[in-house]
């Protein structure tokens, strides 16, 4: 199986945010860091993330990918889909499972007609499964301070218990502009959507959607990586 060299950069893409002020009666602004909610995100001890991806280059549609995810400190499960939507299709399935500082990847890759499955085991810590558990790269790059970018600005407002921070960031690398919206609700980041340009025109869209154990979405979203396993262990 061949990849051309912009079919691996789109692999590594789709392989590889701060509390609020309520205000009683209106709308209320205060000043809250892309680096504050980066930081949430990396303190956070127990938590599931849902995200899509799309790839589009040449104004086209070029690969797209999904993933479900939690983690709750001694464990970590995660589920990635990847396919090419244009010229050679190909899909990828991965699920990682991470318990007792041991973690277990199973993979299905197919490309054309043919298909592949690889497996492996390796022993890592929480920081490094927790790391897995959400597309940290681009959250990286879009709210770390230590990201490099010449130009960034950030607005935030906040009405009763929900606040929107809205993100631009310029003259960077890989991507030279990035522009996102942070939602978050009762002081935890529950949505983030970014949309990243490179200096060639190639755009990446993703969103996430971050779920806890108080969320009603908590027990369905066990559900759903608990049938992408099966699919893995062959019951379905």
């Amino acid at each position: 199986m061949k990849f051309g060299k912009l079919g691996i950069i789109v692999l590594a893409l789709l392989v590889l945010v701060a509390g609020c002020i309520k205000d009683k009666t209106t709308t209320q602004t205060r000043n809250l860091t892309p680096q504050e909610i980066y930081e949430k995100i990396e303190n956070a001890t127990e938590f599931g993330a849902i995200w899509n991806v799309t790839i589009i280059v040449n104004g086209t549609e070029f690969a797209s990918g999904i993933g479900y995810s939690i983690f709750t400190g001694d464990d970590m499960r995660t589920f990635r889909e990847s396919r090419g939507e244009k010229g050679l299709k190909w899909e990828s399935y991965s699920y990682i499972n991470w318990s007792n500082n041991q973690g277990e990847l199973r993979v299905i890759m197919k490309v054309g007609n043919q298909s592949k499955k690889f497996s492996d085991k390796k022993n890592f810590n929480a920081t490094i499964a927790k790391s897995m558990a959400y597309p940290k790269g681009e959250l990286y790059l879009l709210l770390s301070k230590e990201a490099n970018f010449g130009k960034s600005n950030h607005t935030t407002s906040c009405k009763d218990d929900t606040c929107i921070v809205s993100i631009t960031r310029e003259e960077g690398v890989p991507f030279k502009e990035m522009k996102g919206n942070v939602t978050i609700i009762k002081g935890k980041v529950k949505r983030v959507s970014l949309t990243a340009k490179t200096e060639k025109g190639e755009i990446e869209v993703l969103n996430i959607e971050f779920v806890y154990p108080e969320d009603p979405k908590w027990e369905e979203l066990k559900r759903i990586l608990k049938e992408k396993e099966a699919v893995f262990e062959g019951k379905q």
